[in-house]
């Protein structure tokens, strides 16, 4: 998960720039699609005008068919003709250095020419008309699927357990706003999406509303909650929501979060296991991942199975017995039967190892 420095942190960093480099101010250039037109235009001015003037030096190669003389609008007429490989053979190169220039210099700087062109168009309309085409498409096949909101160390944990307990990749949607994560996503073959995911048109890309659930995991508390907020304005699909501090968690449910997992607490909890009942930290671990022997499960009781013995109703250790939003043991008085809705929470062989 991605720590952001602390506030004295951040005022200690700006003295230490302020002190060496005497910069504080720090900008992105934006390049407009206008922008990036008129570089590629001159770049193309700038290779016509150096071919224009190495052909201007060497003219006396050159021969016009017309009247055998070669003026200064003669070489920018061949030179243009030439450089867009229109060519209409009324001047041509008659002398040996003539034909060489034309065959190690104009010939290069027509490929680069019709490159830059080629690509100009390419990367104004036919990448965003591409682009478009696969989002509209990826939408259209979005259902049923995971939407992991921030690709750090634990949205990548968490994609690569989902993917082991048998989620199909194409089930699972990345959404982040920095490249390397998204990259990373990439790597494991899953779909990524950039964008801020408190943005209501980023999870309209997204598909939020048609969900199997969102897991949120993007850095701190407040921007895990901004989006969770986001998110269920926008969705009524299961959220779970990764806390950084121990103290957060219930401020993060408020947001609308219907699970709350504190990463760092469960570690803890692990480590003071392991440290003082190995056995049970491996357990633990066993039951948390999905290459283990045994995995959780739930159960849901029919009407016509309510007033049955949990037991009985499974070949599985019975573990809990979650009744509305209380959970139930096995040796309270309210769990030696069950009721229609009740979820019973069981031990398992893991589907991998079945």
């Amino acid at each position: 998960m991605r720590r952001w420095p602390s506030p004295l942190a951040q005022v200690e960093q700006k003295v230490t720039t302020t002190r060496r480099f005497q910069r504080r101010l720090f900008t992105a250039a934006v390049v407009t699609p206008g922008m990036r037109l008129l570089r590629r235009l001159t770049w193309a001015l700038g290779l016509f005008l150096a071919v224009l003037c190495v052909l201007w030096l060497d003219r006396a190669g050159l021969h016009d068919q017309q009247d055998g003389h070669i003026s200064f609008v003669d070489v920018v007429y061949f030179t243009f003709v030439t450089i867009t490989t229109v060519g209409y053979g009324d001047i041509v190169p008659v002398t040996e250095r003539a034909r060489l220039i034309d065959a190690v210099l104009v010939t290069p700087a027509r490929l680069i020419f019709i490159m830059i062109f080629v690509g100009t168009a390419y990367e104004l309309v036919i990448q965003r008309w591409v682009e478009g085409f696969r989002m509209a498409r990826m939408q259209s096949q979005l259902r049923d699927h995971v939407v992991i909101c921030g690709f750090g160390a634990v949205g990548q944990m968490a994609a690569r357990e989902m993917l082991g307990r048998g989620l199909h990749r194409e089930q699972i949607l990345v959404l982040d706003i920095d490249e390397d994560a998204l990259q990373a996503a990439a790597d494991l073959h899953l779909t990524g999406l950039r964008g801020d995911a408190s943005r209501a048109d980023v999870l309209e890309d997204a598909a939020v509303e048609r969900a199997r659930g969102i897991v949120v995991c993007a850095g701190t508390d407040a921007v895990n909650a901004l989006i969770s907020l986001a998110v269920r304005r926008a969705s009524k699909s299961r959220l779970v929501v990764a806390a950084e501090g121990v103290d957060t968690t219930e401020l993060l449910r408020h947001s609308g979060a219907d699970a709350v997992v504190s990463p760092p607490a469960l570690g803890g909890y692990v480590l003071a296991d392991a440290l003082h009942s190995p056995d049970v930290a491996d357990m633990l671990v066993d039951l948390l991942t999905a290459k283990g022997d045994v995995e959780w499960g739930e159960i849901r009781v029919r009407e016509e199975q309510a007033g049955v013995a949990p037991q009985r109703l499974t070949e599985y250790v019975v573990i809990a017995l979650r009744r509305q939003q209380q959970l139930l043991w096995p040796w309270q008085p309210e769990a030696q039967h069950v009721e229609a809705n009740d979820h019973i929470v069981v031990l398992r062989p893991s589907q991998g190892r079945a």
